[in-house]
């Protein structure tokens, strides 16, 4: 894409991420890809689509989920 192309994606990642909404948490909202020192990509996220996967659950996890 030629510099200042925009366009709708879907983004998978592949490590755990905590993100939020644009419209819900501005702060966390946004987003920027670096590639080799270089910014290759900034936006907001539109939606989120929570996952619920089975894994390792810290104690400061069961604690928050409690509150």
């Amino acid at each position: 894409m030629p510099s200042g192309d925009s366009a709708i994606v879907n983004m998978v990642p592949s490590k755990h991420m905590c993100v939020k909404a644009y419209t819900d948490y501005p702060l966390l909202g946004r987003f920027a890809v670096h590639d080799m020192r270089q910014t290759v990509a900034v936006g907001a996220i539109k939606a989120v689509e929570k996952v619920d996967k089975a894994g390792k659950v810290t104690k400061a996890a069961v604690k928050a989920a409690k509150k």
